[in-house]
């Protein structure tokens, strides 16, 4: 996957449901997949009239 692909799956909160982010996560321990999914959240741009 191109940075160009996982910023736009990032920008729509589509990223957390990638094979790659669940490759990383394979090998996490429960806190550190939580800590991972706070940060992939604090990714999605929210539209500016909200």
């Amino acid at each position: 996957m191109s940075f160009k692909v996982l910023d736009k799956l990032a920008a729509e909160g589509k990223l957390k449901d990638t094979w790659v982010v669940e490759a990383v996560k394979v090998n996490l321990s429960e806190e550190e997949k939580i800590k991972m999914d706070k940060f992939l959240d604090s990714l999605v741009k929210k539209p500016n009239n909200v």
